[in-house]
């Protein structure tokens, strides 16, 4: 599907850019702590929000460039909903997953918006988007720990990928699910991406140990 292979250019770009960062920090430029802190990896997270951002509101047009049909509209309709639902429950959400076993979740849009009918009569269960469920299931605290935990996590790994013979790996297996995640509903507990997420956001075995040593 188009969602697989937008995630793959996604971790391929992410490892792409710390292998080259990597190459100039051995090679060319030696960046201190502190510039990889406060100016490489926000950077980072700026230019991928931006073009993950970008490749969603012109989804259609770029897929048109490689002569993809793709057709998002019963999605943009549940993200409608979905976010019709979190604006509703703004700070603390609807539950976990709750909204969707919720009559009312459903009886709010029921006379104000024809398309919105067709996600009763369907009866789904998911905002289909991991994004969307985590704004509707937890609000803004739920969003907020997220990606404090996402940006956290980087952060605290980024001398890995000068240390670690793959350590770039793992910023490309975090935001591959995190791009995976805007178009299908990862993040929920069975999910094995959920997993290979927090995996790739708990860092390695001596990472983790140092930490413990720390605290």
């Amino acid at each position: 599907s188009s969602t697989s292979l937008g995630a793959i250019a996604v971790f391929i770009f992410v490892w792409a850019f710390w292998t080259a960062i990597r190459w100039f920090q051995r090679r060319r430029i030696s960046l201190s702590k502190i510039q990889l802190a406060e100016i490489v990896y926000p950077a980072f997270v700026l230019l991928m929000t931006v073009g993950i951002w970008f490749t969603l509101k012109f989804h259609t047009t770029l897929l048109g460039l490689f002569r993809v049909n793709s057709n998002f509209s019963e999605r943009v309709i549940l993200w409608r909903f979905s976010w019709s639902g979190f604006k509703d429950h703004i700070l603390g959400g609807w539950g976990w997953m709750a909204a969707w076993q919720t009559p009312l979740f459903f009886k709010r849009e029921m006379y104000f918006y024809q398309e919105f009918q067709w996600v009763i009569v369907t009866g789904n269960k998911w905002s289909h988007s991991g994004v969307m469920d985590v704004l509707l299931g937890g609000g803004v605290i739920g969003a907020g720990l997220l990606v404090l935990a996402i940006l956290w996590s980087g952060a605290r790994q980024l001398e890995r990928v000068f240390t670690q013979t793959a350590g770039q790996w793992a910023f490309a297996a975090t935001w591959f699910v995190i791009a995976a995640s805007t178009q299908e509903s990862f993040i929920v507990g069975n999910h094995f991406l959920w997993l290979l997420l927090v995996a790739s956001m708990a860092g390695s075995k001596n990472e983790i140990r140092e930490s413990i040593k720390v605290n």
